[in-house]
């Protein structure tokens, strides 16, 4: 993801594998499914990190910036440092 090396439907699309390049998380009919789209912008995705680390004071900079690295500065000090060292990557990893 990193890389921008994950096959969204935008570049199968351009690829001439699939039909159409809109998401099918949202089904919307003008959201492309790009990387950015499918892990932060998806209504269902933006759903999941609201309630994840909405609550945090850097969770609005995460979320709005075009960095996907930001998200591995989500941890805080002390006994769930490790926790949130693999959580953003657990939760991408399920969406």
């Amino acid at each position: 993801m990193f890389r921008g090396r994950i096959l969204t439907k935008n570049i199968l699309y351009e690829k001439e594998i699939v039909e159409d390049n809109l998401c099918n998380m949202c089904n919307s009919s003008n959201s492309i499914e790009s990387c950015f789209h499918l892990f932060l912008e998806c209504p269902l995705a933006a759903q999941v990190w609201q309630k994840l680390i909405g609550h945090m004071p850097k969770a609005n900079d995460i979320l709005a910036g075009h960095d996907i690295k930001l998200m591995s500065s989500l941890h805080t000090r002390g006994f769930g440092e490790i926790i949130w060292d693999i959580m953003p990557f657990t939760v991408l990893w399920e969406i």
